[in-house]
């Protein structure tokens, strides 16, 4: 079991090349990467639930399924999220799953909110990607670092230019979820109410 102060080394590890040639609504690869990076870290002791359980709230809560729990030992030791839009909502999320009310989730100890853009915004010249990691959605996860102080939460943000393909698939049809190019993909973890650490994954050079 890795140590949660140590999860951004770790994290370093995913094949974050392959996040850098995918393009367009990048959801379904970003969860199997991180899946991948978590049973490769112990092949022995590390499993995955992908389309992840309830958080076990009812409709008055916050309920709702975690991309996948990240189990050790057959118990969960980390909630996946990876988000292209509702970025606050699914951080406020997470700290639902801290919440335990199912007791088989009392062990969870870290959560992964992945965040990545997609949709451009503005016109002509000034097209472009928002950041993937806004200020609204930091102070959420900021948040839940405060009011859950033993846990710990990582978010990897995956920023992307906006570049306009004129020939080639990729330009076939106008859609423009594949005129973003990762740029920058950075970690920056959480715990007892602060942000501690960031660290560079990869980012485009030249």
């Amino acid at each position: 079991m890795i140590k949660t102060d140590k999860i951004l080394q770790e994290l370093q590890k995913v094949r974050w090349h392959v996040a850098e040639k995918t393009f367009g609504n990048d959801h379904a690869t970003l969860i199997g990467l991180l899946v991948d990076w978590w049973i490769s870290l112990s092949p022995s002791t590390h499993t995955a639930l992908e389309g992840g359980p309830t958080n076990g709230y009812s409709r008055k809560g916050m309920r709702g399924q975690c991309d996948a729990l990240l189990c050790n030992n057959g118990s969960p030791a980390g909630v996946l999220e990876v988000e292209g839009s509702r970025c606050t909502y699914t951080a406020r999320k997470i700290g639902s799953f801290f919440a335990a009310r199912y007791p088989e989730l009392k062990s969870l100890q870290f959560g992964i909110l992945v965040l990545y853009t997609y949709e451009p915004t503005s016109r002509g010249k000034n097209r472009h990607l928002p950041l993937a990691a806004d200020e609204e959605t930091m102070k959420e996860v900021q948040s839940v670092v405060t009011d859950y102080p033993d846990k710990t939460v990582v978010v990897i943000s995956i920023d992307k230019q906006y570049i306009r393909q004129h020939s080639g698939i990729r330009a076939e049809k106008g859609n423009e979820y594949y005129f973003g190019e990762p740029s920058k993909i950075q970690g920056f973890l959480f715990r007892n109410g602060r942000h501690l650490e960031s660290r560079i994954f990869w980012e485009k050079t030249g």
